[in-house]
């Protein structure tokens, strides 16, 4: 009886273990160096990065030449990044979160950003795609 008793107190430890690992989310994407096809100027080029952004719900902020702040809230949760471009480039950075279970010592974070930051990938390569 005692040792069926450290079993499940054994088993009932790893598996806290275990979700407690579970918790924090995955590695935080960032998009690095992604080409632009042809030679648009760069008005060109930051119009299709808003275009793109806003039609996925981002608020797309122009912050200079070759730099503009995207901002997504989806109900209680926001993710900002940094958006810089060229005219034959561009990268999309996290810059911060709220309510999106961020660990900056993991580097990780829910599932969910890296979704939206793919999908914001996309669009903004497809509306270059079209810019040519």
């Amino acid at each position: 009886m005692l040792n069926r008793k450290h079993c499940l107190i054994a088993l009932m430890i790893a598996s806290m273990f275990a979700l407690a690992g579970c918790r924090g989310g995955v590695e935080i994407r960032n998009v690095e160096g992604s080409p632009i096809a042809g030679n648009p100027s760069m008005e060109r080029v930051r119009d299709a990065i808003i275009r793109a952004g806003a039609n996925r719900g981002w608020r797309m902020t122009p912050q200079g030449d070759g730099n503009i702040l995207g901002t997504l809230e989806v109900r209680s949760h926001v993710a900002r990044v940094n958006i810089r471009y060229d005219r034959s480039s561009y990268a999309i950075t996290y810059l911060d979160s709220v309510n999106l279970e961020h660990d900056r010592n993991r580097g990780t974070i829910h599932k969910n950003y890296n979704s939206w930051i793919k999908n914001l990938d996309t669009d903004i390569y497809n509306e270059l795609a079209l810019i040519r």
